[in-house]
């Protein structure tokens, strides 16, 4: 796992000028490594998919199906990118992550690049729940999480910071095939400004 280490500008400079900038990054490294444990390419999900780079990534991977969620209204302007073959295996859903219908024994794949912090503290633990019964038996989960001593944790805007037992707790019943942390004071967002990161980088299986 190569990203966790470096970390990128990311949120929350949102809207069109922060996708036109993470577009240019290429899918998560994290993503990357993490498709290598799949038992299947039938279907993944990105949550939190921005400008499309992970989502154009499991396209390419080769999923039958890839549902994009995003709660933003440029969120949806990836698609204008693809090639219409592409467009057939994808379905954007422009909705937060609480009001999503995982469904039950989905996915594949679930993908969460810094996007999970941004689902409301008082829904979040609901809203996980159902995001893991989404996952088929051997599915895996790859994401981050805002760690508590991440700069932005000041704020009382109800984004959702979490300590290493924290993190670990919501994977109860699942194998933890990769835990990183990664706390970098150096760090910067979109726009060039310094920031104090505070991240976790997860990879989970469902057990079979």
């Amino acid at each position: 796992m190569g990203e966790q280490f470096e970390p990128k500008p990311q949120v929350p400079l949102l809207g069109k000028e922060y996708f036109e900038i993470t577009r240019s990054y290429g899918p998560s490294e994290t993503l990357v490594g993490a498709i290598q444990h799949t038992q299947g390419r039938e279907a993944a999900l990105d949550l939190g998919s921005g400008s499309g780079r992970d989502t154009i990534f499991l396209l390419g991977a080769g999923f039958d199906k890839v549902d994009a969620v995003d709660s933003h209204p440029e969120a949806a302007r990836f698609i204008e990118l693809l090639p219409e073959d592409s467009r057939h295996h994808l379905e954007f859903h422009h909705t937060t992550f609480d009001d999503f219908d995982f469904g039950i024994e989905v996915y594949d794949v679930i993908n969460a690049q810094n996007s999970l912090a941004f689902n409301p503290r008082d829904t979040f633990e609901e809203m996980f729940g159902r995001l893991k019964a989404s996952l088929k038996r051997g599915g895996i989960f790859v994401g981050n999480f805002f760690g508590d001593r991440d700069e932005w944790n000041e704020s009382t805007d109800g984004r959702v910071f979490l300590n290493m037992d924290q993190v670990k707790a919501l994977f109860v019943g699942m194998d933890i095939l990769e835990l990183n942390e990664i706390d970098d004071p150096e760090g910067v967002t979109a726009n060039g400004d310094k920031k104090h990161w505070h991240r976790f980088y997860v990879v989970a299986q469902r057990r079979l």
